[in-house]
C-alpha cells in the first residue's frame, strides 16, 4: 500500500496553522492536512527496463526488524503496508483489530516482550517487532532491502520517508523519482515527490508533479489539493482557492480544504467566507483543534476577541500541546494589551515548539511593547538566526532597535527586511517613522518617509491605522499640511482607537487645520503643496 503524502499548509504569518507536508514529523500537526492513505498499485517496470542501481548513501545492513533494539518514547517505521493494530477484547475474550497502521510512521509508547504498544493517528494498539524498525535505523534498514531488490518500489518510497525525517530532502526527492521510474503510472508517487519539493521551496516542480498526479487520476481529491496549497504558497490565492474547491466538490466532506480554503479566504480578506468554511470544517469534525484556532485568529482579525479566546481554549482543551493555538492565542492577548498574558502564551508555545521563529518573533513584539528592549532583541536576533529570511522579525528587531536610540542600526534593520522581502509593510512602516519623527534631527529625511509610509499603506491595503497616521505625520514633517489633515482624517474614520487615541488625533488635527491657516494668513495660500 502506498500513502499519498499531502501538502499542507504551514503556519504563515497572521498564524493560522496547516499541518505539516509530511506525518513524519515528531508529531502529526493538529491544524492542517497530511493526507489519505490509498493503495499502492503493483510495481509494473520490466527487468529489462531498469537503470543501474545507485549508489547507496548509507551502510547497508542486513539486519531483521526484531533484531532491533525498541524503547518507548521511539518513532518507529513499518516495514510493510497496513499493519493491524491490535488490543485483547476482555469481555469478548479474544483480540481485535482496531485499525490499521497506513502511514509508516508511529509512536512506540511501551514494548512488552515481542509486542510494541503504538499510536497511529490517535488509535493505540500491539502491532509485532518484526512489523516495524526504529526510524534512525530506518535508512541503513530499507538501503539493504533495496541492494537485495532494486525493483522494491514500497522500500524506496518507506526510505525517502526515513530520508525525510532525517531532514535529507534531496535524498528523499531522489526516492521518490525512483518510484516514479519503476511505475510512471504511480499518481500517488507524484503527489509524494511534489510534497517534498514544496518543502524544498521548488513550487514549480512540485506544482509539475501535483498536476501530473491530477492526469493520471482526475477523480483524486489530493491532488487538487495539494496543487491548491502550492498556489497559496505562491500567493496566487485565486488559483489556490479553485483548487480547494475542487477538491471539495470530489470530497463533501473534506474537512482539512474547507480549513485551508479558508486560510485563503482569509488572505484575502474575505473573512465571512474564511469564517463558513471553518465552522463546516469543525462541523465534519468536531474534534480538530485546528479549525478552532484557524477560526479564532479571524474572530481576532475581526475585533471579535471573546469568540477568538472561547475557540482558542476549545482547540487547547482538545489538544494541550499545541504550540500553534498558544501563538494564536497570544496574538490576540498582544491585540488586547494584554501583555503579560501574550508573553505567558507565547512561554508555553516555546516549551513545546522551542525552535519555531515565529514564536520568538511574537513573543519580541511582546517584550518590546513592555519596553524589555534586550530580551526583545535577544528573541528578534535567536528568530532571525533559525529563519535568517524572517523579514517581519528583521523589521521587528529595528523597532527594538530604534526604541532603544540606535537610529543607523534601526535604519540597516528596516532596509536589510525590505530586501529580504520587498513587499514588507513593516520595515516601510518603521522606516517611515524613522525618517519622519526620529529624535536625532540628522536622521529625518520628510520625503523619503512621505515615500514610505505610503508604501506600507499599499502594502496593507490602507487598512492600518497606525500606518495611515505615520502618513499624516510625514506630510506634516514635509510641511504638507494639507495632506497630513486629511489622512489623519482618513484615520479616525477607521474608529480604532482607544478614547485616549482618539483625542490625541484630534488633537493633531487641530494642529495641521491651525497650521493651514498660518500658512493662508502668511503666503495667501489655501496651505502647502498639494502632494498625494
Amino acid at each position: 500500500m502506498r500513502v499519498r503524502l499531502v501538502a499542507a499548509m504551514s503556519c504563515l504569518g497572521v498564524g493560522f496553522c496547516f499541518s505539516a507536508a509530511l506525518r513524519a514529523r515528531a508529531e502529526p500537526s493538529h491544524l492542517g492536512k497530511v493526507g489519505n492513505i490509498h493503495p499502492r498499485r503493483a510495481v509494473t517496470a520490466r527487468a529489462e527496463n531498469m537503470q543501474p542501481q545507485r549508489a547507496v548513501r548509507a551502510q547497508a545492513e542486513h539486519k531483521k526488524p526484531s533484531h532491533f533494539t525498541f524503547t518507548a518514547g521511539q518513532r518507529i517505521i513499518t516495514v510493510k503496508s497496513a499493519v493491524d493494530m491490535k488490543v485483547f477484547d476482555r469481555e469478548k475474550k479474544r483480540t481485535e483489530v482496531v485499525g490499521k497502521i497506513d502511514f509508516p510512521i508511529v509512536d512506540l509508547e511501551a514494548v512488552q516482550g515481542d509486542f510494541l504498544w503504538v499510536r497511529s493517528l490517535g488509535v493505540k494498539g500491539w502491532i509485532r517487532k518484526g512489523d516495524a524498525v526504529p526510524l534512525e535505523e530506518a535508512v541503513s534498514f530499507f538501503s539493504a532491502q533495496v541492494n537485495r531488490d532494486p525493483k522494491d518500489a514500497d522500500a524506496y518510497f518507506r526510505r525517502a520517508l526515513a530520508w525525510h525525517a532525517k531532514g535529507e530532502l534531496d535524498n528523499a526527492v531522489e526516492d521518490f523519482s525512483e518510484v516514479i521510474r519503476l511505475d510512471p503510472e504511480d499518481a500517488a508517487a507524484y503527489s509524494n515527490r511534489g510534497a517534498f519539493r514544496n518543502e524544498k521551496e521548488e513550487y514549480e516542480l512540485a506544482l509539475a508533479d501535483f498536476s501530473e498526479a491530477i492526469r493520471l487520476n482526475p477523480a483524486g481529491r489530493d491532488g487538487y489539493y495539494n496543487r491548491g496549497y502550492t498556489h497559496f504558497l505562491k500567493n496566487d490565492y485565486e488559483r489556490a482557492i479553485a483548487d480547494f474547491t475542487e477538491a471539495i466538490r470530489l470530497d463533501s466532506d473534506y474537512a482539512w480544504a474547507y480549513n485551508n480554503r479558508g486560510f485563503a479566504w482569509y488572505r484575502t480578506r474575505q473573512h465571512d467566507k474564511a469564517l463558513a468554511d471553518f465552522n463546516r470544517a469543525i462541523q465534519i469534525n468536531p474534534n480538530g483543534a485546528w479549525a478552532f484556532a484557524n477560526r479564532g485568529r479571524t474572530w481576532s482579525d475581526m475585533a471579535q476577541y471573546d469568540k477568538a479566546l472561547a475557540d482558542y481554549g476549545t482547540a487547547l482543551r482538545l489538544d494541550p500541546n499545541s504550540a500553534t493555538a498558544y501563538k494564536n492565542r497570544g496574538l490576540t492577548r498582544l491585540a488586547l494589551k494584554e501583555y503579560d498574558k501574550a508573553l505567558a502564551d507565547f512561554d508555553e508555545g516555546l516549551r513545546r515548539s522551542p525552535r519555531d521563529p515565529r514564536l520568538l518573533n511574537h513573543r519580541g513584539r511582546a517584550w518590546l511593547a513592555l519596553a524589555e528592549h534586550d530580551r526583545a532583541l535577544t528573541d528578534f536576533t535567536e528568530s532571525l538566526r533559525l529563519d535568517p529570511r524572517n523579514s517581519e522579525a528583521m523589521a521587528n528587531r529595528g523597532n527594538a532597535w530604534y526604541a532603544r536610540g540606535e537610529y543607523q542600526t534601526a535604519l540597516d534593520d528596516y532596509s536589510g527586511a525590505i530586501r529580504l522581502n520587498p513587499a514588507e509593510a513593516l520595515a516601510y512602516a518603521g522606516r517611515a517613522t524613522l525618517w519622519a519623527s526620529c529624535p536625532d534631527v540628522k536622521f529625518r529625511d520628510p520625503p523619503r518617509a512621505v515615500e514610505s509610509a505610503r508604501r506600507a499603506c499599499e502594502l496593507s491595503n490602507w487598512d492600518n491605522t497606525e500606518w495611515i497616521e505615520v502618513l499624516a505625520t510625514a506630510h506634516a514633517q514635509a510641511g504638507r499640511f494639507d495632506q497630513a489633515l486629511k489622512w489623519e482624517n482618513v484615520a479616525l474614520k477607521s474608529g480604532d482607537f482607544t478614547s485616549e487615541g482618539l483625542a490625541a488625533a484630534r488633537r493633531r488635527c487641530e494642529s495641521y487645520q491651525q497650521q493651514l491657516e498660518q500658512n493662508a494668513h502668511t503666503t495667501g495660500q489655501p496651505g502647502a503643496r498639494d502632494v498625494q
